[in-house]
């Protein structure tokens, strides 16, 4: 898998600020249509989407690492955005562990296939402990993107 050809661009929040999945969701969306992901008149829309699939239960692996994700119409690609949080949110994680890396997807529903794809590579590769301690480990969201790109990469 060639996750650079998958994903639209490298995107990355060094450093969340907010303290709840809320304010960790808007910051995302924010930084979503920053980068032109989608207009901003839809990123409280997105923000609240990310809640909405984290009330149906829990997006993190524990270890400290979430992957939330959601389909979006207001994408016409699929987005990966690596954020961390120094001191960590609660997303419930089940090790009770806080979150302080976030791999958050979002897509539209007419790339559902490579998006599901993609979304079971990422779920491989964090509960991969070697990849897991790359990710955790990382210096910042683009060292993180190089590990998952070269977990990609082996396949």
């Amino acid at each position: 898998m060639n996750l650079d050809a998958i994903v639209a661009e490298r995107q990355g929040i060094e450093r969340l600020a907010g303290s709840t999945r809320e304010q960790v969701f808007g910051e995302v969306a924010a930084a979503l249509a920053r980068s032109g992901a989608t207009d901003p008149e839809f990123s409280d829309a997105v923000a609240a989407s990310y809640l909405q699939r984290e009330k149906r239960g829990t997006t993190a692996f524990g270890f400290g690492v979430a992957l939330p994700h959601v389909f979006h119409p207001s994408l016409r690609r699929i987005h990966m955005l690596v954020a961390r949080h120094p001191s960590g949110v609660d997303f419930g994680a089940l090790d009770g562990d806080r979150t302080r890396i976030l791999i958050c997807l979002a897509g539209p529903e007419s790339l559902r296939d490579e998006y599901l794809k993609l979304l079971a590579f990422l779920a491989g590769a964090i509960r991969n402990q070697t990849w897991r301690k790359l990710i955790l480990t990382a210096q910042d969201t683009n060292a993180i993107y190089d590990a998952l790109a070269e977990a990609a990469a082996e396949g």
